[in-house]
């Protein structure tokens, strides 16, 4: 089991973050013979991108570069 991420600095941090974990979320779904695992993983990619642009305009709406 991995240990939790911890990102600290700027969004440009957190998007390599996001993207090192979608790689090894993508590496352990090219060894999962289940195409159910798989749409699952694709699936975990999709949100942790969802999650990083919502954090990304909220935190620019609060700093009122973006509405």
């Amino acid at each position: 089991m991995y240990q939790p991420v911890m990102v600290v600095g700027s969004f440009a941090n957190l998007e390599q973050a996001v993207r090192e974990l979608c790689s090894q979320i993508q590496q352990l779904a090219d060894r999962l013979p289940e195409e159910d695992s798989r749409a699952y993983a694709q699936a975990a990619q999709e949100n942790l991108w969802r999650m990083y642009e919502s954090a990304h305009r909220h935190a620019l709406a609060r700093t009122g570069l973006r509405r």
